[in-house]
């Protein structure tokens, strides 16, 4: 089986952990992390205990939560549910004599017989559960921290299927193929914005493989079927956009997607065993079909958010309101209606206390900055306000600093607020994100127009200065 392989820190040179997740290099192992994620995080993962999905990893994880928010009898009750289903889980005996003070001379001897068929199953399902939460619990921008977590992951579910890939059962197996492929998935996205051909085509052919195995399968359920199909047509668009997609690197049964990725959704669509996996299906054909080269439709893209909403208007579905919101947001720059703001407004309003994230706050800044535009006195400073207060959140976000479309939206606000000099200095933080990350947001231009205010600022200070003297 092909695993990505681009040059990382997490090579195989690197050593891997101990049993355990509080020594992972992980915000959720040592920070606490914004209340509305870790409540949303906390019931996404109860709902994958619910379905038996990833079921030990899922528990340990809500249980490192519970800790880490200062609950160590709940964090103890989530271990002890894992060893529970697995008495001999290596993550969970390594958690629980963390969250007890147990110094190392006090821990069990857990180290598994790898000449054992039990002893290689039990250290690849602990190799496993560690790598799943580096695709979890992570939200942000394109860094190089992110990059090394996907990297760990794929490196991980590596050590997993060479120990006990064709010993588990088939459920396990599957769900390993899944969120390995997933890991790839992430590279691809990021390697796609940096313009790493090279290496979005390693993580194309590594997600392509996993998936396709999935899809392949006569023992895969629809369910999962359903979300390796969602993800390779999201990759074949993205890919598109750098490369031609080599046929070599893709399974037989997913060739006729590459050109097609809609009818990839479409199939996955087919599919789906219930409302919720529609939903974000749905989102993902409305994002395919604001594309300019797929006909940019507006009102086709709504009609399909509208109806991902209607099937699940709850905040599992979050992407669907952000996606919504942003859809009224870019319409809203094109045609300067006003209902759009307030279709966008509502939507992150009512998303951004259940799910806290950077882009929708820069989102809602904006909106609240066209707001401001279209109103005066009072009212406009107090859209202001708000507007500031927005990108003072998104900055406490992970990686929110590192978001060029936040320093362009607060370099905005500021300018319309006769800032001027401190609108100049956003736009220089915007453009040094630009060149590390990639994306463009348009700070560089409005730096330009910035400078000419600052220097008509100084030339009419000078005038004044000059008549004073007089």
């Amino acid at each position: 089986m092909f695993f990505y392989s681009c040059s990382s820190r997490a090579s195989n040179e690197e050593q891997l952990p101990p049993a355990g997740h509080f020594n992972l290099p992980l915000p959720i192992a040592t920070d606490k992390i914004v209340k509305a994620n870790a409540g949303y995080k906390r019931e996404l993962f109860e709902h994958h205990l619910e379905r038996r999905t990833n079921y030990c990893a899922n528990c340990n994880l809500l249980g490192v939560l519970a800790f880490t928010e200062g609950d160590e009898e709940e964090a103890l009750k989530y271990f002890k549910m894992a060893l529970d289903e697995d008495p001999k889980n290596l993550n969970a005996l390594a958690n629980i004599n963390h969250v007890k003070g147990r110094s190392s001379s006090e821990k069990e001897n857990s180290v598994p017989d790898l000449s054992t068929r039990a002893g290689k199953i039990q250290q690849a399902r602990c190799y496993a559960e560690q790598a799943y939460p580096y695709i979890q619990l992570y939200h942000g921008t394109v860094k190089d921290q992110q990059y090394e977590w996907y990297n760990w992951a794929a490196r991980l579910y590596k050590e997993a299927f060479t120990l006990a890939g064709s010993l588990v059962d088939r459920a396990t197996r599957h769900e390993w193929l899944f969120s390995s492929g997933l890991a790839s998935f992430k590279i691809l996205e990021m390697m796609v914005i940096k313009r790493n051909e090279g290496c979005a085509k390693e993580a194309l052919r590594g997600l392509a493989e996993r998936f396709g195995a999935i899809v392949d399968s006569p023992s895969a359920d629809n369910a999962i079927k359903c979300k390796a199909l969602m993800h390779v047509a999201v990759a074949f668009e993205k890919a598109s956009r750098l490369f031609v997609i080599p046929q070599e690197y893709i399974p037989k049964s997913l060739v006729k997607y590459i050109a097609r990725p809609e009818k990839c959704l479409r199939k996955a669509r087919d599919l789906s065993p219930d409302d919720a996996l529609t939903a974000k299906i749905l989102v993902r054909l409305a994002q395919m079909r604001q594309r300019p080269d797929c006909g940019g439709s507006f009102e086709e893209a709504m009609e399909l958010l509208n109806e991902s909403i209607a099937l699940d208007p709850s905040k599992f579905n979050f992407l669907a309101y952000s996606s919504r919101a942003s859809l009224c947001i870019k319409q809203y720059r094109r045609t300067n209606e006003l209902r759009l703001l307030s279709k966008a407004r509502r939507d992150l309003e009512f998303i951004l206390p259940k799910h806290e994230s950077p882009w929708d706050l820069e989102w809602l800044a904006e909106v609240y900055y066209h707001l401001a535009k279209r109103t005066a006195g009072k009212q406009a400073k107090k859209y202001i306000r708000k507007a500031l207060e927005t990108c003072t959140r998104c900055k406490g976000c992970q990686d929110g600093k590192k978001r060029s479309g936040l320093h362009h939206v607060r370099g905005q606000i500021l300018c319309l607020n006769g800032q001027h000099q401190e609108a100049m200095e956003s736009f220089q933080k915007g453009v040094a994100c630009e060149e590390k990350t990639g994306w463009i947001s348009g700070n560089m231009d409005s730096l330009r127009e910035e400078r000419e205010h600052v220097r008509k600022d100084d030339a009419a200070r000078k005038v004044l200065e000059s008549d004073a003297d007089d």
